[in-house]
């Protein structure tokens, strides 16, 4: 803030809006720091991690090579302790879990159009780096940029996988906020055995916080219209249900309402 005079910056902007796409795509998104115990996360976002020290390497490998999901949005591990730029990106050796390294970078300048294109006519522009990646190992390409080089990629590392974006989705979504960033964050859920709840209605939120044995679901209806949801199993209990009746596994859910259930894992 001294600095710029403003908050708004890179990576606060990059929490919130990816963040709010994972939600977006029917998932309870936390945050997390490095140490924690990661045994029960299906995804690990990491966007704009400048500084990965080498404890926090291990602890990225380990999640991965246990079967865990992790999403890396460039720029990534590119400074060392004293925040001084790195010659070789990713620092620490994590072109090994990566599958690929930073070839180069260049800052987007207002005037300048830059598109990486994926598969299924998805197209993304970024809006503050682009980042050319050299992939290695047995990395597969996901996108390119428009002259050919390599924009994103997948890398199995262990039993889990690793996918490295160039082109920052969540800065593409601040640009222009289409259906392209939701798509990406839906093949990656499907990549980690998420399926979320696909009947929910736009106006209806679902949040899903697990315990032992049990989930936890938090049903909002956001709009100003009844709303109807199918849930996949009968309720072990119901905690709230102001405004709402329920018939068999359907919720009629009036403007405003909110049910709160305890659910079997399904």
């Amino acid at each position: 803030m001294l600095e710029r005079r403003s908050t708004d910056y890179p990576y606060k902007n990059h929490l919130r809006i990816s963040h709010a796409l994972y939600l977006h795509a029917g998932e309870t998104a936390d945050y997390v720091i490095p140490g924690d115990d990661l045994s029960n996360i299906k995804i690990l976002h990491a966007g704009y991690a400048e500084i990965v020290d080498t404890d926090m390497s291990g602890w990225l490998r380990q999640y991965v090579h246990s079967g865990g999901v992790l999403v890396v949005e460039f720029p990534f591990a590119c400074r060392d302790s004293n925040t001084w730029v790195s010659r070789k990106r990713p620092n620490n050796d994590l072109e090994d879990l990566l599958g690929c390294r930073e070839a180069r970078r260049a800052v987007i300048d207002a005037g300048m159009e830059q598109k990486a294109l994926f598969e299924d006519d998805i197209v993304l522009s970024p809006s503050d780096w682009r980042i050319d990646l050299e992939p290695c190992g047995n990395a597969e390409i996901m996108a390119r940029w428009s002259d050919g080089t390599v924009a994103a990629v997948s890398h199995n590392y262990g039993k889990g996988r690793v996918f490295s974006f160039g082109a920052s989705f969540t800065s593409s979504y601040m640009r222009c906020p289409d259906e392209n960033p939701s798509s990406i964050i839906k093949q990656i859920l499907d990549s980690a055995g998420l399926r979320p709840h696909t009947d929910t209605p736009a106006k209806v939120w679902v949040r899903q916080r697990r315990g032992d044995n049990h989930d936890i679901w938090f049903v909002f209806n956001i709009s100003d219209k009844l709303q109807r949801l199918s849930l996949p199993a009968i309720p072990v209990s119901v905690w709230d249900s102001d405004g709402v009746e329920m018939k068999g596994l359907t919720l009629n859910m009036a403007p405003g309402s909110v049910w709160v259930g305890e659910m079997p894992i399904c």
